[in-house]
């Protein structure tokens, strides 16, 4: 896959919440279909309270390099923009599309680093035509995730793709 066209989608919290950089890959060279991966970032003060309110095996993922701590009690942003920028070198990135209430000094930063940044607000009209499709692929196995337990749990929250 290094090297294919991609899109990001990032999703940025500030303190207790996870943020996410969905990386997509639409069909091309030796695969038909859309495949998805992740990576996912938590604070890391923040783990252990997460996992204790929320039950859900954050540290057990974080073992397992599913989800990345953050130094500190806030989400890092640096962390997250040199993964970004990582992902830009290895990948042909078209854009990143996020809702940019979080994260717009990121979104500056990467901008001056010539990536495309595309606002996209998280709000019901804007995001259910797009979750549809998604649910609509998977559900017809014309596309597939990278195995993460971690996308397992949050596709579960949203929708009944527990086993996408």
């Amino acid at each position: 896959m290094l090297g294919e066209d991609c899109y990001l989608g990032g999703d940025f919290s500030t303190t207790t919440d996870l943020s996410a950089v969905c990386l997509i890959f639409p069909p091309q060279g030796n695969h038909a279909d859309w495949r998805f991966s992740w990576e996912v970032f938590i604070p890391e003060e923040a783990l252990a309270e997460r996992v204790r309110v929320d039950h859900v095996p954050y540290s057990d993922w974080a073992a397992a390099a599913w989800i990345t701590p953050t130094p500190g009690n806030a989400i890092d942003y640096t962390t997250i923009e040199t993964t970004i920028l990582r992902l830009k070198e290895q990948f042909n990135v078209i854009e990143l599309g996020s809702d940019p209430s979080f994260a717009t000094m990121l979104l500056q930063r990467l901008m001056a680093a010539g990536m495309t940044c595309v606002a996209i607000p998280q709000t019901y009209q804007v995001l259910t035509d797009p979750l549809n499709i998604i649910e609509t692929l998977l559900r017809e196995h014309r596309a597939s995730h990278d195995g993460s337990p971690l996308a397992r749990w949050a596709f579960g929250n949203t929708s009944n793709l527990k086993n996408g």
